[in-house]
């Protein structure tokens, strides 16, 4: 038997091995043939003589191990192999030709191993035991040895020691390159260094070789020949591919000479067996070829490399020598040039040069291109320090002067003066200058010092003087004696220049002057201040003028006019003589005063242009001048042609602003924390943390007295702290501390460098000042420091108020922050949600002013009070502590003992705000307690701040008090109203009242608040002075249903808005027209698209043929004559009834058309009764007349229906929408008078395009224009006066007479008198009127309003008047679209109503309307009738908004972050019955929504669960698929129990299934995913496809909501997009799908059917599915969310 172990110890002996195994085994052992080799210890091969029971072997093996041996026992097969090895070389195919032919055995294989030995297997074992025992075996000769070999799991296994290692003979190595090949035969001796480490060696002959040189007799030799081959290649090729480079450089014919020089200057540096350079000769090619040790020649070729860059750069350098050329101002080259700054250029590089050229202004580079972009730059920097200017205050004169070498000289020693480098450059008329001294001043001012020049200006009498021979001299001797310093120029007729340098100027002058003087001849001047008489002396005494000239021509006499005055020349006696004649003549013109009235008659003389045409004829004809008195023209500035640039929307809009007042501008969120005081204190909240882990300078820990750290911060402390901060407190404090101070240690092993402990005693009233105290001291002691945190002191087990204290806290912080000391840090460490919640909002009031975080604001305007008031008494609803309110008198219901502390809640709240002692108060002063109902006042006999008193009752539970009939009966009731009159008779000024009965006694929420109110108003009723004057109604915070009870009944309480009319003031309203006075105004109602209700009669549109209409009668538009073979209705009349009695009635009715106009005939065998035939009419008044006319016939015949056509729609011109509106207004004028007895009346259209028009027009005709008073003539504003007073110059006063006759017939002829007509002028109101007369405001007319005729008259200038017409045109416009506007709006109110959604100063969403008129911009555009995408609009403050139709999104205009959702809900005409919520809702009180999580276990979460999966995986393959049965989990079923969402769903159900045919499924059960952030909205408000529609890329279907019948389709990802937990959400919706249509994309209003119904379709399809997956719904009161599942997939 052979055995295979393992796991043996390595360093046991054979002996001690095999022994231990024949003891163990029981057996024998066969040493022989057993094995265990020295080269692998831990195995060995046993071999038994008998079978041994193996098992028995390792039970006793593990009972005794064999030293550290784990022995591991195998049973292997016998051996089949063996190994063979000689001294001598024994091949593979003699050892096989001896086992096989000569010891004739079996053999299967035979081959080498991986050490030379040659191993046979043979068929079976009987080979191996045959040839082991021939123990002297000898092949060719050579001796061979023979041993067997095992087989096991571990391997071949045999004994390696007896047999010779065959060493490897020599082999080639691998070199490709012929220059390493030569490089490494060179360095042999080297390689063999590498080789010899791996027992080889490398040799050369003809060719290398490597040889094994590894010692036969070696121990290790049989390990060292296993891989020899393979680690000497190994060497053998890191050695080649490590150690020898081979790299090569390419060159050029260029570079080559150079390369070589330098190489050969290099390469000896390297030994020949580090480095070997083959040229470019020896390779043939124009390359180096570097060969040697890796890092020399990587070295080597890197600075050879680098020399070669070095060659080719000069080599290029030098190839890229150019010229260049720069042009500059040649100055700016000179003074370039003058400051040596081309020296600095040339410096640039060896092979640079620049040449300056002054002449050309150019400057000439040679050098390479970077140089001479380098010399440009630096010329241009110092060209950019230059300032270089033209002189042009220099005359040519002057310049000519500056030729002259002794001025320029002057000039140049000047600037050198004052060591300015300058150059300069005379022109014929101005100086260039340039300088890099920035002084332009001064170097102008030393041009214009050096050289003077002024002129000696001549007039007419001394332009004599050039002309004589004198000057001639004078001006040669002056030249002669300044030749070079001075130039007098007499070209001019009127003047003499000189120029001069100004040392001689200044004589020069005074010697010119002295000669023109003594040589000119005399003249004179006369003013004529009066700007008038000169006129008229100028204008119209020219002939007398004349005559004076001629009389005193020998005097050389000349008169000339000039600028207000008269100027004489002549000798000095004649200008004495006409100077008087001339002041004789003036005194001769008279002067008279024109006034001159009418509107705007300044406008003729508002400008000299229009005076002087008004004025010039009249004075040309009557020889007077005519002036306008400036102060007598009105300056009012008129704005005439400005006309009213608004549009007729812009005006509709602005009217319906003006009282309108916003209740928000959109929810914008206060500003968030932390609180930032003045001096930079900064306040941070931190939430549930631990107080030891606090990072700060100092660290507030709050306790008792007695320094006691027991409680959760303390402990918290201690164990950061370490337990020496106990020692210090025992040591320094060991008789504690009194309440409000404060104990200092150290923080030990805490983020902090002290602790302050502060100690308070328990809550009772007035604590804010021990924490007020505490926190104050703190602040002050830690000033030193920079940060502090402060627990929120006392609101744990000490029961302070949480708002108190976070008021009080942040009070004493905002103080200490007026000190501005370096502590900047503080710290609030809040830990429970009740005080984190009651720190934020105080958070929020600091940073926003006037905030109230709790209280939701009442609507109403701003101005009024947000609390109830009544007389002198408000009721305010408090939400806080009983305890802890200051006021006079406190109220609580208690058991009838009046022990507080068990009085649940209120008694608790009085017992800590008031003390321990009111107790005893109370049992002091009523000590058999109270009843039922009774009343027990107890007066405290150590109040506090403000208490005085309390008033205690006792309550019976609500189930017995609710069957009293008579509120004010009720225990309630009685006790309130008690407490109310005995506070008033104690002179009490306030009161708080809390939420009695509302816990365990079970009083309804609701109840109690109206009880509390009702008594307050009875109490107002009977004491309307009371001295009581406030009333608090207190609610605890946390007490949500009586928060929402109390703030729900204080609405109800408040007075409605300003701006909001009362109901019935929609309803009713008077006509102000004359022939309805006194008459009650219809509002029509919308009942549908196409009906109406007017009063007592509904008014139906529909599309069809009115001769098959069935009713009480029909009416027919004819002519006068009563032609009935004229109108295409009445043709078609004629054609259906019996035309033969047709003709026969009419015949008779003739007379009757002609008179009245109308005229009533029989049905004549149409389905109606009668025909009412009525004559066209040619303007909307008669048509409204004419079909009041036939209404009031059917009337009288006590006709209930009765249908028109499309009136005057044909040849009468009459546009359909003018139509509807005709007949709607004239029905709302005939109801309004008082018919009663016809009822129904129907508008039947013929042709399908009449029917929008025809609707439009009839939803505005419903408004009665009329708000002004009857017969009222408004005259024009005879306050305002225009008149011009003229001034009328002349010599004779019948020319002034004439000219007064002359002006009045002028301005006449400018006035013209217009007469407007417009009925709508009868009707218009107050603030019209005011609008039309700021018409005669801003233009210069007069306008009378005459409402009695229907006329506007003006009157004035005929351009003003023009334009006054036409603003008055606008204006009508303007009134008409108003009440067009107003009509539709309210109609469509009706219908429909847009909200904004907000949300409460309580954080709770609410709705706000949009007024009338924006509902109907709104509206318009959504149904894309106005072709507004967005809508604007000012609220009463002129603050602007948008809304964005597409994103159903509003926002203030210049803030697009304070935005809002915009919501449509469709207002549904229902029956006015109520609608039950669903008899599975649980029961939910006053609240309008509640969210009812299902029970698991439940059925109804069961069977919702199950149909949802069923849904999932019933779908569409290709969205069911996405989903896993094993891993698809619901996780939460919320019930949505919405009222007002209910019941619209509810009313609009009701009305499509009244309108469809009966039987037809209207509604069903879908499927709706969305993702977390839609939850909210949807639950609160329903679906809007402002949040419905995130994915509207995908709105294939139209822009509305989409549900689906597949739940896989919904649940998708991309649809009910989940959380970070996993979590998805989809809805279980009903939906009214009604009628649908394959809906199409960008559908956002729904089509009419094409039944005749002229109903719009209820919902949109998709047009892909088959059977119908998506669903889409554009009316959001078409679905209710039933459900919402959460799920997991």
């Amino acid at each position: 038997m052979y055995l295979c172990v393992s796991g043996i110890d390595k360093q046991q002996t054979n002996e001690t091995f095999f022994n231990y195994i024949e003891a163990k085994s029981k057996g024998d052992v066969n040493y022989d043939e057993s094995l265990r080799t020295v080269d692998k210890p831990e195995h060995a091969v046993v071999v038994f003589e008998e079978r041994i029971d193996i098992e028995r072997l390792k039970v006793a093996s593990t009972k005794k191990s064999l030293g550290n041996s784990s022995l591991v026992f195998d049973e292997i097969d016998p051996p089949r192999n063996i190994v063979a090895s000689s001294e001598d070389k024994l091949t593979v195919s003699d050892f096989k030709e001896y086992l096989t032919k000569k010891k004739r055995q079996e053999v299967v294989r035979v081959h080498t191993t991986d050490d030379g030995s040659i191993t046979a297997k043979f068929k079976n074992m009987s080979g191996v035991t045959e040839i082991l025992k021939d123990t002297n075996i000898k092949i060719n000769g050579s001796k061979v040895v023979i041993s067997v070999m095992y087989n096991c799991e571990h391997g071949t296994f045999w004994e390696h020691s007896l047999h010779r290692v065959a060493i490897p003979g020599p082999f080639k190595p691998s070199v490709s390159d012929i220059h390493i090949r030569s490089f490494i035969i060179d360095i042999t001796s080297v390689c063999n260094q590498q080789l010899e480490q791996h027992h080889a060696c490398l040799t050369f002959k003809d060719e290398l070789h490597i040889e094994c040189t590894i010692d036969p007799k070696d121990k290790m030799a049989r390990q060292k020949v296993k891989d020899w081959k393979n680690n000497v290649q190994k060497a053998w090729e890191e050695f080649v591919n490590n150690g020898v480079k081979k790299r090569e450089l390419q060159i050029t014919s260029d570079t080559k000479d150079s390369l070589l020089e330098h190489i050969n200057k290099t390469k000896d540096q390297h030994k020949s067996e580090e480095l070997k350079v083959i040229y470019p000769d020896e390779t043939g090619s124009m390359k180096f070829v570097f060969i040697g040790r890796s890092k020399i020649v990587e070295n080597y070729v890197e600075q050879i490399s680098a020399k070669k860059l070095e060659i080719e750069e000069k080599l290029n350098r030098k190839k890229k020598i150019r010229t260049g050329l720069m042009k500059l101002k040649p100055i700016e080259i000179a003074l370039m040039t003058k400051e040596d700054k081309f020296g600095e250029v040339n410096n640039i590089a060896q092979d640079f040069s620049c040449e300056p050229n002054t002449e050309t202004g150019t400057i000439t580079f040679s050098g390479v291109e970077e140089d001479i972009s380098k010399a440009k730059v630096m010329i241009f920097e110092i060209k950019n320090n230059y300032h270089s200017w033209r002189i042009d205050s220099l005359s040519g004169h002057m310049c000519q002067l500056l030729r002259k070498k002794q001025v320029s000289d002057i000039v140049n020693e000047s600037f050198n003066d004052d060591d300015i480098i300058i150059v300069w450059d005379i022109s014929d008329d101005h100086v260039t200058v340039c300088t890099s001294q920035d002084n332009r001043r001064h170097i102008e001012k030393v041009f214009t010092d050096t050289i003077l020049e002024d002129e000696i200006k001549l007039d007419k009498a001394s332009q004599d003087v050039l002309m004589l021979d004198e000057w001639a001299e004078k001006k040669t001797s002056i030249n002669n004696i300044h030749r070079d310093t001075a130039n007098i120029d007499d070209s001019y007729n009127d003047r003499i220049v000189v120029t001069a340098t100004s040392d001689v100027f200044d004589g020069i002058m005074k010697e010119l002057d002295m000669f023109i003087t003594n040589n000119s001849i005399k003249e004179d001047e006369i003013t004529i201040r009066e700007d008038e008489k000169f006129k008229f002396f100028k204008n119209h005494c020219k002939d007398w003028v004349k005559e004076l000239e001629v009389k005193y021509s020998d005097q050389k006499l000349e008169i000339h006019f000039g600028r207000q005055c008269v100027k004489i020349s002549g000798t000095p006696k004649v200008i004495d003589i006409v100077d008087k004649e001339i002041q004789n003549h003036l005194r001769k013109i008279n002067k008279d005063i024109c006034v001159i009235s009418e509107p705007g008659v300044d406008s003729l003389v508002s400008d000299q242009f229009k005076s002087d045409a008004l004025v010039s004829p009249v004075e040309e004809d009557t020889k007077t001048v005519i002036t306008v008195d400036p102060n007598s023209v009105n300056k009012q500035g008129f704005r005439r042609n400005a006309g009213n640039k608004k549009t007729d929307d812009e005006y509709a809009f602005e009217q319906a602003s003006k009282n309108y007042k916003k209740r928000g501008k959109g929810y914008k969120p206060p500003n968030a924390g932390p609180v930032v005081c003045k001096n930079g204190t900064k306040v941070i909240l931190v939430k549930k943390e631990d107080l030891g882990k606090q990072k700060a300078d100092v660290i507030i820990c709050s306790t008792n007295g007695q320094l006691d750290l027991s409680g959760p911060a303390g402990k918290s402390m201690v164990s950061a702290a370490g337990p020496e901060i106990l020692a210090e407190i025992k040591l320094k404090y060991s008789d504690g501390i009194e309440h409000g101070e404060i104990a200092a240690v150290s923080g030990y092993k805490m983020n902090c460098k002290e602790v302050y402990l502060a100690a308070l005693p328990g809550w009772s009233y007035g604590g804010e000042k021990i924490i007020d105290k505490c926190v104050t001291t703190c602040l002050i002691q830690a000033s030193k420091y920079k940060s502090i945190v402060f627990p929120a002191l006392g609101t744990g087990n000490l029961r302070y108020p949480r708002e108190l204290v976070a008021e009080t806290m942040y009070k004493c912080v905002s103080q200490f922050d007026q000190s501005n000391t370096s502590l900047k840090e503080v710290k609030f460490l809040c830990y429970d949600d009740d005080t984190i919640r009651a720190f934020e909002q105080e958070e929020l009031r600091q940073v926003n002013p006037g905030f109230q975080p709790h209280r939701e604001a009442a609507s109403g305007p701003a101005s009024g009070p947000k609390y109830y008031k009544k007389h002198n008494i408000s009721v305010k609803v408090v939400k806080g502590d009983l305890g802890t309110q200051k006021v006079d008198v406190l109220i609580c219901a208690v058991p009838k003992d009046l022990n507080l502390e068990s009085a649940g809640g209120a008694g608790k709240s009085l017992m800590l705000g008031l003390g321990n002692a009111v107790q005893n108060d109370i049992l002091g002063q009523h000590p058999g307690g109270v009843t039922n109902g009774g009343f027990a006042a107890v007066k405290l006999s150590s109040p506090p701040k403000q208490c005085k008193s309390v008033y205690l009752t006792s309550l019976e539970p609500w189930d017995s008090q609710k069957k009293v009939p008579k509120d004010e009966d009720k225990q309630i009731c009685k006790f309130v109203y008690q407490c109310l009159e005995t506070a008033e008779k104690s002179g009490y000024k306030s009161i708080g009242i809390p939420a009695m009965g509302t816990g365990t006694i079970g009083y309804p929420h609701q109840l109690v608040a109206k009880y509390m109110y009702d008594m307050v108003e009875k109490f107002v009723t009977k004491h309307k002075s009371s001295k009581l004057t406030d009333v608090k109604l207190i609610v605890h915070s946390k007490d949500t249903k009586s928060i929402t009870a109390f703030y729900d009944e204080e609405k109800k309480r408040l007075p409605a808005p300003a701006h909001v009319l009362p109901a019935q003031a929609h309803g009713h309203q008077k006509f102000a027209s004359g022939d309805s006075s006194g008459s009650t105004q219809v509002v029509p109602k919308v009942l549908s698209d196409t009906e109406f209700q007017v009063g007592s009669v509904k008014l139906t549109v529909e599309k069809g043929d009115i001769l098959s209409k069935k009713c009480g009668a029909i009416v027919n538009g004819t002519n006068h004559d009563f032609d009935l073979t004229k109108g295409a209705v009445s043709q078609a009349l004629r054609q259906k009834c019996d035309a033969k009695k047709l003709d026969l009635e009419v015949s008779k009715k003739k007379d009757e058309m002609k008179q009245y106009g109308y005229a009533r005939t029989s049905g004549c065998s149409l389905p109606c009764d009668h025909i009412i035939h009525i004559s066209s009419q040619h303007n909307p008044h008669e048509w409204k007349k004419i079909i009041k006319k036939a209404l009031a016939k059917a009337d009288k015949k006590q006709i209930k229906t009765m249908a028109f056509p499309a009136l005057g729609t044909g040849a009468a011109s009459t546009s359909e929408e003018a139509m509807g509106q005709i007949i709607m207004e004239a029905l709302v004028e005939f109801v309004s008078e008082g018919h009663t007895n016809l009822q129904h009346v129907f508008l039947v259209i013929f042709q399908d395009k009449m029917v929008k028009p025809m609707l439009k027009g009839v939803r505005s005709g419903g408004q009665s224009a009329s708000t002004a008073k009857p017969g009222q003539v408004i005259k024009a504003d005879n306050k305002r006066s225009w008149s011009v007073t003229f001034a009328i110059y002349g010599i004779s006063q019948r020319d002034i007479d004439n000219a007064k006759e002359g002006l009045k017939s002028a301005v006449k002829e400018k006035f013209k008198t217009e007469k407007i007509p417009d009925r709508l002028i009868s009707e218009i109101n107050e603030h019209e009127i005011a609008y039309l007369k700021s018409i005669e405001s801003n233009l210069p007319v007069q306008m009378t309003i005459d409402q009695v005729s229907g006329n506007v008259t003006l009157y004035g200038i005929l351009d003003d008047v023009m334009n006054a017409k036409q603003e008055v045109f606008d204006a009508l416009r303007k009134f008409a679209h108003t009440r067009h506007c107003k009509a539709e709006a309210a109609i469509i109110k009706e219908q429909v109503q847009w909200y904004f959604k907000d949300l409460s100063d309580k954080g709770l969403p609410v709705l706000t309307e949009y007024p009338d008129e924006i509902n109907m911009y709104l509206e318009t555009g959504y149904k894309g009738e106005s072709g507004r995408k967005e809508v604007e609009f000012k609220d009463d403050q002129g603050e602007e908004y948008v809304i964005v139709l597409k994103d159903m999104m509003e926002y203030v205009k210049n803030d697009r972050k304070n935005k809002v959702e915009v919501l449509r809900r469709e207002k549904i005409q229902g029956d006015g019955g109520t609608f039950e919520p669903p008899v599975n809702w649980d029961d939910q009180g006053s609240e309008n929504v509640k969210l009812v999580t299902l029970l698991p276990t439940s059925p109804e979460y069961t069977t919702l669960e199950q149909k949802f999966i069923k849904s999932v995986f019933s779908g569409r393959p290709e969205w069911a698929n996405q989903f896993n049965k094993q891993t698809l989990k619901v996780t939460k079923i919320e019930r949505i129990q919405n009222l007002s969402l209910y019941h619209m769903y509810a009313a609009k159900k009701a009305l499509i299934e009244k309108q469809n045919p009966q039987g037809h499924n209207n509604e069903q059960e879908l499927w709706h995913g969305t993702p977390d952030k839609a939850i909210l909205s949807i639950n609160m408000y329903g679906f809007n496809r402002s949040y419905c529609s995130d994915n509207s890329k995908d709105a294939y279907w139209g822009d509305g909501v989409y549900f689906s019948a597949d739940a896989s389709y919904s649940a998708r990802n991309w649809l009910a997009t989940g959380t970070g937990t996993g979590d998805h959400n989809i809805y279980l919706c009903n939906v009214l799908t009604g009628v649908p249509i394959k809906g199409q994309k960008g559908m956002r209003v729904l089509p009419t059917r094409q039944d005749g119904t002229m109903l719009n379709y209820d919902s949109a399809t998709d047009a892909k599915y088959n059977p119908v997956v998506e669903y889409v719904i554009f009316n959001d009161t078409q679905a209710y969310p039933q459900y919402c599942i959460k799920f997991k997939y």
